[in-house]
């Protein structure tokens, strides 16, 4: 399977709140506490601020003109010092990648174009939590 990845654009804000409703509701694991239209108004708006004010990179995954996964990276800023007025560290998160598409090297994908950005953006740390199924990966 052919995919590309890059960094998500706003018009592609629907279709990465598609994502995290699949992603966070399809196990069952969560209930959903809000309609449809109501989280996706929410998704929206933190979505573009991130954006707006680089606090967030979305990374996503696309195989043709459908989205199969995405990341994002949460930048975080630290309390300056006098060798670097403006640092920030990282918070890797929000990483799924559609079930059908795992297995093909798409969350490997994913995390390499993240990490380059993060050492791109000079940030002092980035942070990730594997689940234990990509540990072993």
């Amino acid at each position: 399977m052919e995919y590309s990845i890059s960094i998500a654009q706003a018009q592609d804000g629907p279709a990465l709140a598609r994502l995290r409703w699949e992603f966070r509701t399809t196990d069952g694991e969560e209930v959903p506490a809000v309609s449809w239209e109501q989280f996706v108004a929410e998704y929206l708006k933190f979505f573009h601020q991130g954006r707006e004010d680089g606090s967030r990179c979305y990374w996503i995954a696309r195989h043709g003109e459908e989205l199969i996964g995405h990341l994002l990276v949460q930048k975080v800023l630290m309390v300056p010092r006098p060798c670097k007025v403006q640092d920030a560290w990282g918070y890797l998160t929000d990483n799924y990648v559609r079930p059908a598409n795992r297995g093909q090297g798409v969350g490997r994908a994913l995390l390499e174009h993240a990490i380059a950005w993060a050492q791109e953006q000079d940030l002092e740390l980035l942070i990730v939590w594997p689940s234990e199924e990509a540990v072993g990966h």
